[in-house]
Parts: C-alpha cells; structure tokens; sequence
C-alpha cells in the first residue's frame, strides 16, 4: 500500500506543481503564456520520447519520458480548466466497465482467451457501452 500511497501523493504534488505555474497570481510566464494548440505539440512530442525511451529499453528513461508525458497532459488538462483527478476517475470507471462487460459474455478466464479474442472483446464492449451512452 505504501507504493500506491507514493504513487498519489507524487500525483498530487504533479498536479500541484502544474497548478503553480499556471497561476495567475506569481505563476511562470511560459506556462501563462500557452493555449491548448501550443501545448499540444508538447504532448505529441513526450509520446514519441516515451516510445523511443522504450526502444532503447532504459528503464530510466523510460521512467522518466512517462514522467514528462504525464506533466505535459496535466498542463494541457489545466489550460481547459478540467480537474486531472476527475479526468483520471472517468477513465477508470470506463475501463472498469468495459473489463465488466467483457467478463459478462465470457465463458471462461480471460487468461484463456488469445490476444486477438481479447481485443475483439474490448473493442465490443467499447462499442456496446458507447451506443448505451456510458
């Protein structure tokens, strides 16, 4: 548990940080100064970073392009005024509902299933649960 507790609190404190700079109020300049289309290259650019970091098979780096990535996707979550914590939240219970409705039309583990019957699987549930407005 003390890693997941580690892992919230440095989110928070990413959040934290992000908050900082883009405050009006004593806030960076830089940071200020962008919009949604200026920080979307910055996004673009991390994701590449994060598959190159793989490539090589640094964990180092990889850790630390995952790091730059998530900063870079705070920021642009930010500028839009949206809550990271909530976007987060969202994505969780998306994910939780597709796994639900995958293991509901199952008829044995999914560990039993191959890669391509699971995609087949997630990409149903996502549609289902698209079409039912979830």
């Amino acid at each position: 548990m003390e890693n997941q507790n580690e892992s919230l609190a440095a989110l928070q404190e990413l959040i934290e940080v992000v908050a900082k700079l883009r405050s009006p109020d004593g806030g960076c300049p830089w940071d200020l100064a962008q919009t949604a289309e200026t920080l979307t290259p910055y996004v673009i650019e991390e994701a590449y970073e994060v598959v190159d970091a793989i490539k090589s098979g640094d964990k180092g780096a990889i850790a630390e392009e995952l790091g730059d990535l998530l900063f870079a996707t705070i920021q642009l979550a930010r500028w839009h005024n949206l809550d990271p914590s909530a976007a987060l939240q969202g994505t969780n219970q998306r994910f939780v509902q597709r796994l639900e409705k995958m293991e509901a039309v199952v008829d044995r583990p999914l560990s039993d299933y191959s890669l391509n019957e699971l995609e087949n699987l997630w990409q149903q549930a996502k549609a289902q649960l698209a079409k039912e407005g979830s």
